[in-house]
């Protein structure tokens, strides 16, 4: 059990251009209020990259 990592699955999930920028947009306004609140924002951080990618 020790050093064995269970691989991530990748989804992906088909999105207008619109929905697209919403869902960009809605990660960085809650960014800002983690940062405002002094939390973490490594998750969203990731999740950012990998949507904008």
């Amino acid at each position: 059990m020790f050093g064995f990592h269970k691989k991530k699955k990748k989804v992906c999930i088909p999105v207008t251009e619109y929905e697209y920028y919403i869902i960009l947009d809605s990660l960085l306004k809650y960014r800002d209020k983690l940062i405002e609140q002094g939390k973490y924002t490594d998750g969203v951080d990731e999740t950012i990259l990998a949507v904008s990618k």
